[in-house]
């Protein structure tokens, strides 16, 4: 056999100190398990309060790395959640999110779109979405 010499030099210290065995043995430090049963009821808490968070915001909040977020974000059968466009929604709104939804765009917008549209909720989401984010375009335009 042919052992590279760095290799064989850190066998011959080794055993010199004593060491006889040649597995590893169990290092400190954090495991590299990152989805955790309190991560996941840390995110599903915060996702229950407000589910339109994006990760960003969620990070601030609970001072808990991205990646771990990302990950258990990414894992339906922990949290039971559906990706849509940007943000993190749960399957259906209920009646107040519905009702905040219809309540924020401006009078004329829903007089503009058909009624079958409207009673979707799918589409009163993403109707809502587009039209926040052109508000803050919109606003972040008036600043320059």
């Amino acid at each position: 056999m042919n052992f590279a010499s760095a290799m064989c030099t850190r066998g011959m210290i080794a055993s010199r100190d004593g060491c006889t065995s040649t597995l590893n043995e169990p290092r400190s430090g954090r495991p590299r398990k990152v989805r955790t049963e309190s991560s996941i009821k840390l995110i599903r808490g915060l996702l229950e309060i407000d589910p339109r968070w994006t990760c960003k915001e969620m990070v601030e909040l609970s001072k808990v790395p991205s990646s771990t977020i990302h990950q258990t974000l990414k894992c339906i059968e922990d949290l039971w959640l559906q990706y849509v466009t940007v943000r993190w929604v749960p399957h259906h709104l209920d009646d107040s999110q519905e009702a905040g939804n219809k309540s924020s765009l401006p009078n004329n917008f829903l007089d503009a779109i058909d009624e079958k549209a409207t009673s979707c909720q799918n589409w009163l989401c993403i109707l809502n979405d587009i039209y926040s984010s052109a508000q803050r375009a919109g606003a972040a335009a008036a600043e320059f």
